[in-house]
Parts: structure tokens; sequence; C-alpha cells
């Protein structure tokens, strides 16, 4: 395995996750705005 497709896995997983924590964060602060 490449050492360049590794690192575009990790670049795309990385990206991932921090649209799905921003996703949380922006339902957490709904729940916060409700409460």
């Amino acid at each position: 395995m490449p050492s360049f497709f590794v690192t575009i896995m990790c670049r795309e997983l990385l990206t991932y996750l921090h649209k799905l924590i921003r996703t949380y964060i922006s339902q957490l602060d709904l729940v916060m705005d409700i409460d």
C-alpha cells in the first residue's frame, strides 16, 4: 500500500470526522437552545 494512498485515506477520514463533530455540536446547540 503506497504511502500517498494512506495519506489520502487519513485526510478523508479526518474530513469525515470533522463533519460528524460539527453536526454533533450543532445538534447539541439546538438542544441547549430548546432547554
